[in-house]
């Protein structure tokens, strides 16, 4: 379990929604702040300032299988808790991003803009 924790740490495993949840509750935490990001204000302010964030399904193929496979099945999720069966777009919260960064192991702003860049994610 130590090794384990320590590779979540490190970013060398990825950490499911699921586990995250477990882990919280075995801590008492909120899984928030598991992933050290409430307190990010300005990314906060900057997500709110910028509006709603959508994600363009049919452009997830631009990502590495290894780079898509996280945030296919966070969106497979989305979805299916939605019940969204849009196929070209889906909007996300900035809670959302912010969960998806502490699986990738980088700052949500950083996530944001590699997303953006790749033409998958549209500000509004």
């Amino acid at each position: 379990m130590v090794s384990t924790l320590s590779a979540y740490e490190r970013g060398k495993r990825s950490l499911s929604l699921e586990r995250l949840y477990e882990l919280a509750s075995i801590y008492g935490q909120s899984p928030m702040s598991l992933l050290d990001i409430e307190d990010e204000a300005e990314f906060q302010r900057t997500l709110t300032r910028n509006g709603p964030l959508r994600i363009r399904l049919d452009h997830l193929e631009r990502l590495s299988p290894e780079e898509r496979r996280p945030l296919e099945t966070y969106l497979g999720f989305l979805r299916e808790l939605r019940n969204d069966p849009s196929r070209d777009l889906l909007t996300i919260r900035k809670d959302d991003l912010t969960y998806l960064s502490g699986l990738y192991g980088v700052r949500p702003q950083a996530l944001k803009d590699y997303l953006a860049t790749e033409g998958i994610l549209i500000a509004s």
